[in-house]
């Protein structure tokens, strides 16, 4: 008779399976480990440190593995209160939440301010150090330092720390030093490593062309802000329906980086600020290949918030969602082969297969939404007309 195998019981009380000895250790680090992973706890929490006591703004490691690069939070629950997170997937999960009843809904870093200790007293940076930043190391010319020095003034004025360090757990990289900035100087920097913590501390940005955005700034933006950005762009930001050849086959030079022209803002007429860098790999279709490590910029309205990112029409580049741009030579093939009855997939296809691509080195996706992004900014006449619906139907099919 064929003796019964053993069989151990799972250690943790809430799960009570019976497994052979050999599967247990499988179903613990499958099941439990994960579930032990994801729980925020005074024993495991994401590392960070308290930038501004009376505002409850944090910086706090975005991840538990990986990049040591850290985001900002803020937990203040006195009046006004305000519980956010930077973090563009952490406040959509949370508006999700929110319209479900799950109100008192924590990301991961917010979870976390509660087991960091916030210090009361502002620690505000000493001069010796910026001197020695200037005058020995070269980092920074004489003309900031004047600069430095007013916004430590202001800072000191206001009881807040203009720069704060990013604390090292003991897995993090030593090749950078994290900081955080006042919010009307900038945002999260990473600096080379230096022998006195001070000096690092002292480093500020010489230029802002690679300036992250602002704690203060959103983009891609949300709300209000979001409808008077789609707005702006339907209405300010037209293309012609006729494109010239300068711009479509005779166009052969591209730029790496693109910032917005706009230098006040279209509603407040207010000063925009300087242009921040949003990404530098996104990826520009030519007919002559794929351009990869190009640069966006995005520029902010101080008053309302509104961001304007790069969508001009005279470098002959189409900007659909920041990761993806077309030149309008392949806007404009696209377009023709549509004309004569050729899907828009099968264009792609087509140029995948004459620039020498890989199958799908062009996502379908993509590429679709890119073309029908470019042709609901094109200044098209629209005279469309049914026979059922008579002119102007209000629902047209695109069999593309």
């Amino acid at each position: 008779m064929r003796q019964q195998p053993i069989r151990v019981k799972c250690p943790f009380a809430d799960c009570g399976r019976e497994f052979h000895p050999n599967s247990l250790s499988t179903h613990i680090k499958a099941k439990h480990d994960a579930d032990e992973r994801k729980r925020v706890e005074s024993g495991r929490y994401l590392n960070g440190t308290c930038v501004d006591y009376a505002n409850g703004i944090y910086l706090v490691r975005k991840q538990f593995r990986g990049t040591d690069h850290p985001v900002h939070c803020q937990f203040k629950t006195s009046c006004p209160a305000s519980v956010v997170c930077s973090v563009d997937t952490c406040r959509q999960l949370s508006s999700t939440a929110s319209r479900s009843g799950q109100a008192n809904f924590l990301c991961d870093h917010l979870k976390s301010t509660q087991f960091i200790c916030p210090s009361v007293v502002a620690h505000h940076l000493q001069e010796d150090s910026l001197n020695f930043v200037v005058d020995t190391l070269k980092w920074l010319k004489l003309e900031r330092k004047s600069e430095c020095l007013e916004w430590q003034k202001e800072a000191a004025h206001d009881n807040v720390p203009l720069v704060v360090q990013m604390p090292l757990a003991p897995e993090s990289s030593t090749r950078f030093y994290h900081f955080s900035m006042d919010e009307e100087i900038g945002d999260t920097q990473d600096f080379p490593t230096a022998t006195d913590e001070n000096v690092a501390d002292e480093h500020s940005p010489g230029n802002g062309e690679n300036l992250p955005i602002p704690s203060t700034m959103f983009y891609p933006p949300a709300g209000n802000v979001a409808l008077n950005f789609v707005k702006y762009l339907l209405d300010e930001k037209k293309i012609p329906p006729q494109l010239p050849l300068a711009l479509t086959v005779q166009k052969e030079n591209f730029d790496k980086s693109y910032i917005p022209t706009e230098t006040n803002c279209f509603y407040c007429k207010t000063q925009l600020t300087e242009p921040y860098c949003i990404t530098q790999n996104a990826k520009l279709v030519t007919l002559k290949g794929i351009i990869e490590g190009i640069s966006l910029y995005v520029k902010f309205c101080n008053n309302c918030k509104l961001p304007y990112r790069y969508q001009e029409f005279a470098d002959g580049v189409h900007n659909f969602n920041d990761n993806w741009l077309l030149s309008y030579g392949i806007c404009d093939m696209i377009r023709k082969h549509l004309q004569v009855h050729n899907a828009v997939s099968r264009t792609v296809e087509a140029i995948e297969n004459w620039l020498q691509l890989r199958p799908y080195h062009l996502p379908r996706g993509p590429m679709l939404n890119a073309y029908l992004h470019f042709e609901a900014l094109s200044e098209h006449s629209y005279g469309f007309s049914c026979l059922m619906c008579g002119h102007f139907p209000p629902l047209l099919t695109l069999d593309a």
